[in-house]
């Protein structure tokens, strides 16, 4: 449960503060964190574009 509340706090953190430093932390923290919350926002990802799936695949 830590990882998640980190990811959480850390998307806020995104979200909250336009320094470029602490943005660019928080994508390398996020990248580095294994979780169940990195895979639902990968599958979100392909969701989002089915089109180029389809391309690819025909």
């Amino acid at each position: 449960m830590d990882t998640i509340n980190e990811r959480f706090i850390c998307h806020l953190t995104f979200i909250n503060v336009l320094n470029k430093y602490q943005r660019e932390t928080c994508v390398k923290r996020s990248i580095n964190l294994p979780t169940k919350a990195n895979a639902v926002t990968t599958s979100r990802r392909r969701k989002l574009k089915p089109e180029r799936i389809k391309e690819k695949v025909h």
